[in-house]
């Protein structure tokens, strides 16, 4: 089979099976499968008469099954980019968003003037947010919590390929306690904690995306009964580590932001503007003790 009979064959089963799937999605997705089998980029128009090896045509057809099930393909492909950096991900984490690179943002361009700055990422996951922070500041420590050991598996390997894992320290934790794994070591003294918590109501789960209902964690996307369980716990929890002008970075969900708001400022939070993301959304609150 050459590479572009093998493209061919992609877009044949993906469209028998996934019937669902935009012309220009299935094409994309089938371009990347077959990439990632023979490790050239648009390898059906680069090398469409290239035959692909017994070894490939296994591997291939193996990636093309799962994505006809409904896989996502950052999980085939064991990888997904994240504030231009590749992270390792399965099905121990959720996949890393674009729209999470907000809330680095948000934290990095408040800390410029910060010398040596002392940060957490409260349930790190694959660990994109804290890792992306140390990356982008050479002289910050990062504290990572996630009450998932899978995760923190997870995390350490992306914090190891990544070259930050002298710098970065992942800690067991607790959704329900949130400052608790954090109190021996960084009491009183984080410039910024940042948080992309679970936010999904637990009878709005089933109503996702298939891939995301079928394969990424619940554990990561169930924040109660209003969806609103974690950021109440944070902001009645966290005031202790923070340092003098600290102040904590949280991503929500559509349509949150006041809502949330209202918990902090109850809690005596000064709370900002939101941070809208690309597609309109306020996607990020930032506030600081009162």
């Amino acid at each position: 089979m050459t590479i572009q009979e093998a493209h061919h064959h992609a877009l044949h089963v993906l469209g028998q099976r996934r019937p669902q799937l935009a012309r220009t999605e299935a094409h994309s997705l089938a371009r990347l499968l077959l990439d990632n089998t023979v490790h050239l980029s648009h390898a059906h128009l680069q090398f469409p008469e290239r035959a692909l090896s017994e070894a490939e045509a296994q591997h291939l057809a193996g990636a093309l099954e799962e994505a006809a099930c409904g896989r996502p393909l950052p999980y085939i492909l064991q990888r997904r980019e994240f504030w231009n950096l590749e992270f390792f991900v399965d099905e121990r984490v959720l996949i890393p968003r674009p729209e999470t690179e907000l809330l680095v943002e948000a934290v990095l361009s408040r800390i410029e003037e910060v010398p040596s700055p002392q940060l957490a990422d409260l349930g790190t996951g694959s660990g994109c947010i804290a890792i992306s922070l140390a990356h982008a500041r050479l002289d910050a420590r990062v504290f990572a919590t996630d009450a998932s050991s899978g995760a923190l598996q997870v995390a350490a390997l992306n914090a190891q390929t990544l070259g930050v894992e002298e710098r970065v320290s992942l800690i067991g934790g607790d959704v329900t306690h949130w400052s608790a794994p954090l109190l021996p070591a960084a009491s009183g003294a984080l410039h910024a904690i940042a948080s992309n918590p679970p936010y999904i109501a637990g009878d709005e789960i089933t109503q996702l995306q298939t891939e995301i209902v079928d394969y990424e964690p619940h554990s990561a996307l169930n924040g109660g009964a209003d969806g609103l369980d974690c950021y109440r716990a944070l902001a009645t929890q966290i005031k202790v580590l923070l340092a003098p002008q600290g102040f904590l970075a949280l991503e929500l969900g559509a349509g949150q932001f006041a809502k949330v708001r209202a918990l902090f400022e109850a809690q005596g939070w000064c709370v900002e503007a939101p941070l809208i993301d690309f597609g309109g959304i306020e996607r990020v609150l930032v506030a600081r003790p009162a």
